[in-house]
């Protein structure tokens, strides 16, 4: 009797066990998240199964949120429209299964509704409801376009449900083209959208930012900002795919200013279940996005894209601030296949508030702003994340002309591995971060590595310049990359953006051709080049059209529409106009090659349009511009005058930091005089440049007349490149002066190390944003 009671305890023991797992899963195209609710960490092992498989197979370990008494975690590298089995085994053996099946891309359809100049006047409102069973459809008859005066939104979604917008060219609407509010299961798919926004004035008075009017303003809060054609909040089930966005109305300041502010492609808030693939999201030096996605509530454990999104196979280009914000919740967020291009910053993570996160199997590439700066391919530099929050950065490949950095923080779990980084790394700063670094490539040495880490002068890129990044023959990325649980194959793993050694295409889509190239470099801008497309030789012929951005005037490209038949090569010829080219120090473009659903190969060009450097930009009429050497200091200091071929008059002042005997710094400062001809708003603005290490020697002390010097942070600054930065008032904000007409004094010392060669005083600084 005692031994059968014995028996009874431990099959209820073991049976309670089992029910203590309640599993739930959130399936995605080709993902799935899964949240498993235990009292304590007694899951010994996680695996799924594809149905009809035998094999199961490990995944990545979740974490485990003790305030919330649950399992977070995901599943990738999974198939459309199939099913599987999560199996949760406890610590005592026994296991749970949940089966889910990954959501397909066929919606049905119940009705349709064609949108022409009989139903459509401006601005439509949807709050209709579909079902399950059949989504309401809108679309526009052929060749119609949604225009409007810029007062509304072309098209509002609120309280909708089941709703796709398909196949519809947009132009107009007031901040947002389209809004999708407190709305379900909504569907974007292969829509192009532009001009819409706000143009606004750059008051160079204020920060930069670009404002309605002359008139009274309250700094930042009073900008144009968040100004998307697409914006989703308060939602669940959106997807956003193959659509182009281009050409806003309006253009984001650069950091040279202040924090940028100003348009975006999307902007996504406090929603879940968002999907935003395969879209091309072009930007220009005309019109730059401030993100190209941004997320706001930064710091709001449900923020931005919050809970079981994914983001893949888009290509993002030209943001003043971050090619995307994932920060906010983050939980089970996943950025992958994607391809970054001309951002201050390619994938920003902070702050990672609910996690965990997921940023793997990406390609980052020239991260220079508008301005010519550039920071952090991957953004960390907040330490606000939530407690059990990880950010994961898995085999993304980074190449960037400017020294960028990678860097852990210390109280943020984050977690680096199999990723190659042109650039250097910061993990050796900060020596008992949280988080960890693992089998990392980086290019610039720093002191202290992580685990596996290398630093090297090997060539591990076949083509920097080839805007794909394919690993070099013999690069030491090449089977040396640690094996992650279903992130990575279970034998070679080869490091950086493509794990599986296979040279696919970036941002990664289900096209049926492919390009020799992804990116065109004109060392010559009478030179024309070509780009070869080939279409897959089992497919049947593909219909074509080239679209190029409207800023984009100077890119030639021809055909600009035609077939690919299958198995041969189609060649495109590409050329610049270089009577448009001469208005610009830089020519850096895109064109796509398009087919009619909606999916694209991106390329880009880039040459020089004004072949120089211009030390002393001139400014036009009516405009002041003073320029004042900076050995020219009117008082007696030890700071060196030392050579430099490249800088003003070929010398200029060793603006360094010295300890007296004390070993306290030593104030140096340098004293100079200026003249103003009329009453107004000036920037100040110095000509610097600085060695490595870059990120720690971009600050001076600084104050006009009878002020106290401050401490002023300059711009991201390069090393061994000269660039002009602004001096910003010692409030912050206005970065502007107000002067009297007559003479001022301008006291400059060291704060950190560099190079200052000349010095400024302009009211019109946009002239030398580029410089």
């Amino acid at each position: 009797m005692i031994k059968m009671r014995v028996l009874f305890f431990v099959l209820a023991a073991a049976a309670f066990a089992c029910r203590a797992f309640e599993i739930r899963t959130v399936p995605g195209f080709n993902t799935c998240s899964y949240y498993i609710k235990s009292q304590d960490e007694n899951a010994a092992k996680i695996e799924f199964c594809q149905k009809g498989k035998k094999s199961w197979k490990k995944v990545f370990p979740p974490i485990y949120d003790n305030t919330r008494k649950e399992y977070r975690g995901s599943i990738v590298h999974l198939k459309e429209n199939t099913h599987y089995f999560l199996k949760v085994t406890g610590k005592d053996g026994k296991s749970k299964i949940k089966n889910f099946k990954t959501r397909s891309s066929v919606l049905p359809i119940a009705e349709t509704v064609v949108l022409d100049q009989n139903n459509f006047t401006g601005n439509l409102k949807i709050s209709r409801k579909g079902s399950a069973k059949g989504y309401i459809r809108y679309t526009c008859a052929p060749g119609f376009v949604l225009q409007n005066n810029g007062k509304t939104p072309l098209i509002e979604l609120d309280k909708a449900q089941y709703i796709i917008l398909e196949n519809m060219v947009l132009s107009g609407g007031d901040a947002h083209a389209v809004t999708v509010y407190n709305s379900r299961n909504i569907h974007i798919s292969n829509c192009e959208v532009s001009n819409w926004g706000h143009k606004g004035v750059q008051r160079f008075d204020l920060d930069g930012k670009f404002y309605s009017d002359y008139g009274p303003k309250k700094i930042y809060d009073d900008c144009y900002n968040y100004e998307s054609a697409i914006e989703v909040k308060w939602s669940n089930t959106v997807t956003v795919e193959k659509c182009y966005i281009h050409d806003p109305v309006s253009h984001a300041n650069s950091w040279f200013y202040s924090h940028p502010t100003g348009p975006c492609a999307m902007t996504v808030s406090k929603s879940r279940k968002v999907v935003i693939r395969y879209n091309d999201f072009v930007g220009s030096d005309q019109h730059r996005w401030n993100d190209a996605v941004e997320g706001p509530g930064n710091f709001i454990p449900n923020g931005g894209l919050g809970f079981d999104s994914d983001v893949y196979g888009n290509y993002m280009a030209f943001a003043n601030d971050d090619g995307i914000e994932l920060d906010g919740g983050q939980a089970n967020v996943r950025c992958f296949h994607n391809k970054f291009e001309q951002a201050f910053c390619g994938i920003s993570v902070q702050g990672c508030m609910t996690g965990p996160g997921y940023v793997f199997e990406n390609v980052i590439t020239h991260l220079y702003d508008g301005a010519g700066s550039g920071n952090q391919p991957i953004k960390t530099n907040s330490n606000r994340a939530g407690k059990y929050a990880v950010s994961y950065i898995f085999n993304n490949s980074i190449s960037t002309a400017n020294e960028t950095e990678f860097k852990l923080q210390p109280s943020w779990n984050i977690v680096a591995v199999n990723n190659i980084h042109t650039g250097m790394s910061t993990l050796a700063r900060i020596p008992k971060h949280k988080g960890r670094s693992e089998n990392n490539i980086f290019s610039i040495k720093t002191a202290v590595p992580g685990k596996g880490d290398i630093f090297t002068t090997e060539k591990v890129f076949k083509n920097d310049t080839d805007g794909q990044l394919f690993l070099a023959p013999g690069s030491p990325a090449k089977a040396t990359g640690k094996v992650i649980d279903n992130f990575t194959p279970e034998g070679e793993v080869d490091r950086g953006a493509r794990p599986d050694g296979k040279e696919k295409l970036f941002p990664v889509r289900p096209l049926r051709f492919t390009t020799d190239t992804s990116e065109i470099h004109f060392t010559n801008l009478d030179k024309k080049c070509t780009v070869t497309a080939k279409l897959n030789k089992k497919s049947s012929p593909l219909p074509f059209e080239v679209r190029i951005n409207k800023a984009f005037e100077f890119l030639k490209v021809s055909p600009m529409s035609g077939t690919l038949e299958p198995g041969k090569e189609f060649k495109f010829n590409v050329s610049i106009d270089k009577d448009i080219a001469k208005k610009f120090r830089y020519i850096r473009g895109v064109f796509l090659i398009r087919t009619k659903d909606g999916l694209s190969r991106p390329v880009s060009v880039y040459g020089k349009g004004i072949d120089q450097d211009i030390i002393r930009p001139q400014t036009g009429k009516g405009k002041f511009i003073s320029y004042i050497p900076a050995e020219n200091s009117e008082n007696t200091h030890d700071l060196k005058v030392v050579a430099d071929n490249l800088a003003d008059g070929k010398k200029c002042l060793d603006f360094s930091t010295e300890k007296d005997e004390n070993g306290k710094y030593a104030v140096k400062k340098s004293v100079y005089h200026f003249d103003i001809p009329e009453d107004g708003v000036y920037s100040i603005l110095l000509r610097v440049k600085t060695s490595f290490p870059r990120k720690s020697h971009d600050s001076v002390f600084a104050g006009v007349d009878n002020e106290e010097i401050y401490n002023c942070n300059l711009m991201t600054t390069h090393t061994n490149k000269w660039k002009w930065q602004v001096v910003k008032h010692h409030s912050r904000s206005p970065m502007a002066y107000k002067l009297k007409k007559g003479r001022h004094t301008l006291t400059l010392a060291p704060r950190e190390s560099l190079h200052l060669d000349l010095i400024a005083i302009t009211n019109d600084p946009a002239v030398f944003e580029i410089w």
